[in-house]
């Protein structure tokens, strides 16, 4: 499925997800392999870059609930879960409501391995960096469409890694809630 163009511009990620709220109600269940969201070309000034980022869709104007994982190589979102998973996620979270409440969910994981068999221990700083930057990305991004986000750090890393399915080396960083602030 190929995402619409709006006045000539492709949609970036982030606008897509970040916007059009909707609710959907949708049973928790593995997705099919082919479950693949072509997403469109990355623009390289001033949009997020994520890798190895979950986004945990609860209520997208036009995308189904589930969870799903960004391919960097395909630049698409690939179903690893279907349906919305966002109060295990909250409780995961240690009940913090603002989880479950949000559009979506952005959960960013590492794979350590990756960086420390180039740059030895000092790579989980690298990783720690990185992630840093695209949370800031994310909070920017929010602020630019009129929406609320929040960095949280404080969840069961062994809920989160059997929620989502995470392999044995993955490691969740942080969660970030992302929908419209309550007024």
């Amino acid at each position: 499925m190929k995402l619409r163009e709006i006045s000539g511009q492709l949609i970036p990620i982030s606008v897509l997800l970040l916007s059009s709220l909707a609710f959907y109600k949708s049973p928790l269940a593995l997705a099919q392999s082919g479950d693949l969201i072509e997403l469109p070309q990355p623009q390289l000034t001033g949009n997020i870059s994520v890798e190895e980022a979950y986004v945990v869709v609860g209520r997208v104007d036009g995308l189904e609930a589930a969870v799903y994982r960004y391919d960097q190589r395909k630049h698409a979102l690939q179903a690893v879960i279907k349906g919305d998973v966002r109060k295990k996620l909250s409780r995961a979270a240690l009940d913090q409501d603002w989880v479950h409440e949000g559009a979506i969910a952005l959960v960013f994981s590492a794979v350590y391995e990756r960086t420390t068999s180039k740059y030895g221990n000092r790579g989980i700083r690298y990783v720690h960096i990185e992630a840093g930057h695209a949370m800031q990305n994310v909070y920017l991004q929010a602020e630019a469409l009129g929406l609320g986000t929040v960095t949280i750090g404080a969840f069961s890393d062994n809920s989160v890694i059997e929620l989502l399915h995470l392999d044995e080396q993955q490691q969740p960083l942080s969660i970030m809630p992302v929908g419209r602030p309550s007024r």
